[in-house]
Parts: structure tokens; sequence; C-alpha cells
């Protein structure tokens, strides 16, 4: 018996990212038919049960329909499966089969009293309501004894504690735990989560069906990048002290494929059959832990990505590919000199040009940050010149092959830290000897069999100063933007991209003929996920800081007021002090000197513009923290030009705080500027 087992029967262990929904029936479900076999045998030496499920010609199917989760879906939904024809895959061994979507919300067409008789599941059991009250009306006296209980297992928030003296506070987590209760209690649970999964894991078979028509139907102008932020990657190093702290890591893998093509599949020198292949590049960029990953930075890299396989060279990150650094990137550094690490000379495209993107990942990527995204989606085409359709995975089922290579940057720091390998500490030190150590895929991609196996890696290290809001801006949003799995940008308007940000929005993934080439209004199964929405993702006016260099120094002048901030060029001698950006507090409205002027040793001429008011003294960043700035009010009053400020609006402090000087000096006014804003004043600048 034990030699004959199939591989796939194993002991479960402890897991992790475990769906909520699914769990809950697989393993209860196991529970509750082991118990109600005990529960009906139990009851036999009381007499026949004289119920309505009992008495009638449903009572076996009641009994025995928990065995597996086949029987209880075939069971509870008599109308049974209907073949898709627009889901259908060539080449299949049977055609592609699903529940209506009707039976699986509990919207069974049954129940429409027109079809419905009560006599009906007697007489014609086609005619059967599908769900378990439709079925079986009501359960059987046994499976309801209030009295008796029972042990199953339910999803709790379990709290997490976390460390006081570090300022953190505690937070809920769900776990699966035991739980006893009363038989009816437990049926009451089980039947309500059993309507929600019936619809869940409809919605999961869906999605991986139109997931393999996409590829199998993938012309060659079309990539698709499957792509997700990994757990944070920890350093290895070859010797360090008790306690020592450790380097983490922010890396997001991103799986490009395209040009897919049919290969012969040889065995012992003859051909018996066909594979489809397709050119695979996995790219692992890499930015410092202190930035949370979101939409912002998803997106950045993404369009890096895409830069890169259409022209070879990058537009913000530092990459490398087979040890050589690819052209272009707004941050870069000098190679090491031990390292075998090049520059490449001139751009080299990895891929043909491409007119349209499939972007698929689960919701983690955007961190919630939704409305952010879909903005993006909405005016890629206007920004790169390619449309975007973007696909969010069913919730708690968004496991894909971005998850398998993310293991291996993890994988080979261990094995720098087993080889006692030297490397530059911080971020990019790792990312270059990632290049250095391992330049390309363990092994051939001819030599190994499969659809997503790579040919060639990229490596990148992102400076978190680029991820800004003038780059990925925030946006408004609509209703209901957290529950859209299907986005597509199409506007070719380049103003009213950047305007509106219209969208065409779907609950539902669908990969139809007509879908897949973006024709959406002739979709074949409107009928079961229903028609695309039109919706507007409208970019935030109310940012921190909005660009205004093309207003004239009159009307500029115009629009400053006391207590308003303003940014200020510096003279090249005077960089060293704080950098080429000073801030300071106005005290009233701008004035046009009749005369010419000199305050505080400095002439200001006459028919100049001017206005009052305070410096901004930069006091270094808060301690543990690389995003604020601390700033102080001198209290010296003073005279400025008005034509050497940055002319932008809003500029704003994220907020005063108070902190403790030495004894006896009091409390210290502090004011906060986050870095990103500080960014923003300097592009403009």
């Amino acid at each position: 018996l034990v030699k004959g087992r199939c591989p796939c029967i194993k002991v479960r262990h402890a897991s992790e990212c475990d769906c909520t929904i699914c769990t809950f029936i697989i393993i209860n479900l196991v529970l509750w038919h082991r118990a109600r076999q005990l529960w009906r045998r139990g009851a036999e030496g009381d007499g026949e049960c004289e119920c309505e499920v009992c008495s009638g010609p449903l009572c076996e199917l009641y009994w025995s329909c928990t065995s597996s989760l086949g029987a209880l879906e075939s069971a509870l939904l008599p109308c049974g499966k209907v073949e898709v024809e627009p889901y259908k895959l060539p080449g299949a061994a049977r055609p592609f089969r699903a529940y209506r979507r009707e039976c699986a919300s509990g919207r069974c067409a049954m129940r429409n009293p027109e079809f419905f008789r009560p006599t009906a599941p007697e007489s014609n059991p086609s005619q059967r309501v599908c769900g378990w009250n439709g079925l079986f009306r009501r359960p059987c006296p046994r499976e309801l004894v209030p009295d008796a209980s029972f042990k199953w297992w339910v999803w709790e928030a379990m709290l997490r504690a976390k460390a006081k003296e570090e300022g953190k506070e505690d937070f809920l987590s769900p776990e699966l735990v035991p739980h006893i209760g009363f038989r009816p209690d437990f049926m009451a649970e089980f039947s309500r989560k059993w309507s929600i999964y019936i619809e869940h894991i409809w919605e999961v078979r869906m999605c991986r069906q139109g997931l393999l028509l996409l590829e199998h139907f993938k012309p060659p102008k079309v990539v698709s990048f499957y792509s997700d932020f990994a757990a944070q990657v920890e350093s290895r190093r070859n010797a360090t002290a008790t306690c020592a702290a450790k380097e983490h890591f922010n890396c997001y893998v991103s799986v490009a494929g395209f040009n897919p093509t049919e290969k012969p599949v040889m065995k012992k020198g003859r051909q018996v059959g066909t594979a489809r292949h397709q050119t695979v590049i996995v790219a692992f960029a890499f930015f410092d832990s202190a930035y949370k990953a979101d939409a912002r930075s998803l997106n950045i890299i993404n369009e890096d990505f895409e830069n890169i396989l259409l022209h070879g060279e990058a537009l913000y990150g530092e990459w490398f590919l087979d040890r050589r650094r690819l052209p272009g990137g707004l941050v870069r550094g000098d190679l090491p000199a031990d390292m075998q690490l090049t520059d490449m000379e001139g751009a080299q495209p990895l891929c043909d040009e491409f007119y349209l993107v499939f972007n698929i990942h689960d919701g983690a990527p955007t961190q919630f940050a939704n409305r952010t995204h879909h903005y993006m989606t909405a005016i890629w085409r206007v920004r790169t010149g390619r449309n975007r359709v973007d696909i969010k995975l069913v919730t708690m089922h968004g496991k894909g092959v971005y998850d398998g290579y993310g293991k291996l940057p993890k994988s080979v720091a261990d094995l720098l830290g087993r080889q006692c390998i030297f490397y530059e500490p911080g971020t990019r030190g790792f990312v270059l000897a990632l290049a250095d150590k391992h330049p390309t895929p363990a092994s051939c991609k001819t030599s190994i069999s499969g659809y997503w196996k790579a040919d060639q890696i990229l490596y990148g290290y992102v400076d978190t100063s680029i991820f800004t809001r003038s780059r990925v801006p925030d946006a408004v949003g609509f209703a209901g933007s957290s529950k859209v799995h299907m986005a597509a940008g199409m506007c070719r308007d380049q103003d009213k991209a950047l305007r509106d940000g219209p969208l065409l929005v779907r609950d539902h993934f669908c990969a139809c003929a007509p879908c897949r080439q973006l024709n959406f209004r002739d979709c074949l199964m409107k009928g079961v996920f229903g028609d695309h929405m039109r919706e507007q993702n409208c970019r935030v006016q109310q940012s921190s800081v909005l660009p205004s260099q093309s207003s004239t120094l009159a009307e500029f002048a115009s629009t400053l007021s006391a207590d308003q901030i303003v940014a200020l060029r510096v003279a090249d001698d005077e960089m060293s002090i704080e950098g080429p950006v000073w801030f300071a507090l106005l005290n009233g409205v701008a004035e046009v000197l009749e005369k010419d002027v000199v305050f505080a040793g400095q002439t200001f001429e006459k028919g100049w513009h001017v206005v009052r008011g305070h410096w901004f003294s930069f006091r270094g960043w808060v301690t543990g923290s690389d995003t604020d700035r601390r700033y102080v009010q001198l209290a010296d009053n003073t005279m400025f030009n008005v034509n050497s400020m940055i002319r932008v609006g809003g500029v704003k402090f994220t907020s005063p705080f108070r902190r403790f000087r030495k004894a006896g000096a009091g409390l210290k006014r502090e004011w906060l500027m986050n870095e990103e804003v500080y960014r923003l004043v300097l592009e403009s600048a």
C-alpha cells in the first residue's frame, strides 16, 4: 500500500496563504461526513425516521452527498454542468464544462414559479432546484439535535503581540482554530459558507480557464506579464556576530512571456509530438525595505521593464543582463573592480514591437491603492504607446508563476553566505552580487520542458527617490474600484486620458475571442459575466505640489499671501549649506518696489516683486526615517525676491511636532516635510 501510494498523498503540514473560504469547506466537510454517519447509525435503534428527507426518494443521496466535494457539488447543483463554447480549448481531451452562474450564485432558474412545482423532485429529478434548501427542503432531525455538541474549525481573528518598548501596537490576524458548538449552529454556518464557496470556486475555475485561453491564443505582438511582490529577501553574510542585524530588501518579480511557438518533442531520436514554448524573461527589481511596496513602485518598475524589452535600455533603474549593465537609468553607480560586470555597448532590444500588454497579478501588489493603479492603466496608452489590460486574479487564489521564481533571490543569498562571498552593504550591493554570481538561469531552456521556463534573467536596482507622485500621481477613483478584476485603458486622446482617466472595467475577467482582441462590444460571454462598464478614474488635483512654471512673474506674485510656504532657488556658492532649494514662510502679500531698497546688506532694485517672511532651517532627518526632513523656523525677518522663487503651489509641511531638548531648554517647534514633496520641488526647479 505504501509503495503504491500516489506521491501527491502526503501528511498535511502547516501552510500559509490559505483561502479562508475553501479551507473551511474542505476541512469541515470531512469531519461532518464522518460524524453524520455515526448520527444516522446511532439513531437507528430509535426506529425508522419519518422525516421528509428519510422517507423520500432522496434519502440515500442526502446521507452520501458529503463523501467528497465533487459529490456534494453534483448533489446540490442538479442542473448540472453545461459546455461553455467560447471557453473551449482546442486539442483538449474533453470540452470545458462549468455550472451555470445562476445556479452557483443561488439564482437557479428552477426557482421561477413557472418552472418549480412542489412535487418536481419526486416526479422529475431534472426539475430540482439548486441549493441545499431547494433540493432537500430541510435537514433530517437527527442532525438538528439542539443539545448535541459538535467540534469543527473556524477562522477567527487571533491576537498577535508586538514589542511594546518599540512603540508597536498589537494587531489581529486570522487563524484556523477549533470551535465547539451545537449541531444546529454548525449546520447553519456550513450552509451559509457553502453558498459563498460555490460561487467563489466557480469564479476561480472560470478565471483559470480564461488564463489558459489567453496563453493558447496569444499572438506574437502581445506580451503577458505575471507580477507580484515577493517576500523580503534577507542577507546572508559569511560571518556575523551574535544578535547581529541582517539586511532586508524589497523584491518585485515580473515574468514576461511572448512569441509563442510550437516546437517538436523528441524522444529517442524521433518526434513524438509538439509542445508549446515561448520566450520568457524574468525580472527581479530590488529597492530599499524602508519604502513600503505600493502601486507607485509597481507601475514604475513595470514601465521600466517594458521599455527594456522594447528598446533595450532602462528609464529609471539600474539593470543588469548576463553580467552587462544596460544603458539608461536615472540613478547609476560605479561597477566594482572585483566583479565581472561590464557596461553593455549600445541598446539591444529583447523583444520585437508589441502593441498590447496583459498585466496579470493578485490583489497584493497594489497594496489597496486600486485608484492609483487604475489611473495608470487608463493613461498607459498615451504614456507608452501600448494598450494595457489589467487582470486581477480571484481573491485568495493569486498564486502564479511569479511565486516559484520569487524564491530564487533567497536561494542565491543563502549560496553567497555558504560560499563566504563578500558584497557591498545595501540593496545595490546585493543586486550587484546577484548579477555577478547568478547571471543566467540554472538550467538550459532546451533541456527542461515548460511553457514558463526562463530564457534570461534581469536584475535591477531602483532608488526609492524615483517613486514620486509626479511620475505616478494619486487618483480619485470610482465606486467599487476594489472589486474590479479587469480594467482596460485604450484612450488615445492624451488630454482626456490625463484628465479623466477613462476605463473599461468588469467584475470578471473574460477571455473569449473578441475580448482577447479588445473588441469588448462583441463579447460572447455577456450572458455570463455581464457587460463592460465605462468608468472615470480622475487624477487628484489637490496633490502636495502642483508644478505651474508657465505662469508669469506678475501672476505668480499675485497668488502669494501670508502664512504661505514657498521654495526658493539658491545661488551656486550656497548650495553646500542646505542644498539647491530653501523654504520660507511668508508674512504678507507681494509688492512692487518703487525705489531701490537695501535690506540686510542685499540690494533690491526698483520694479522688483518682493515679499517679507522667515527662513526655515534644515536640521536633518527624523531619527529612524529616511523620508521625513526636519525644519525649524528662524526668528529673523527677511525680504525675498519673488523672481528667485520656484513657481509651484501647495508646498506644505507634513505636520509640526515638539520634542524635548536639554534640561532647561524647554520645547522647540519643528516641522516635517516628506522627502517625496522635496523631490517634486527639485524636479520643478
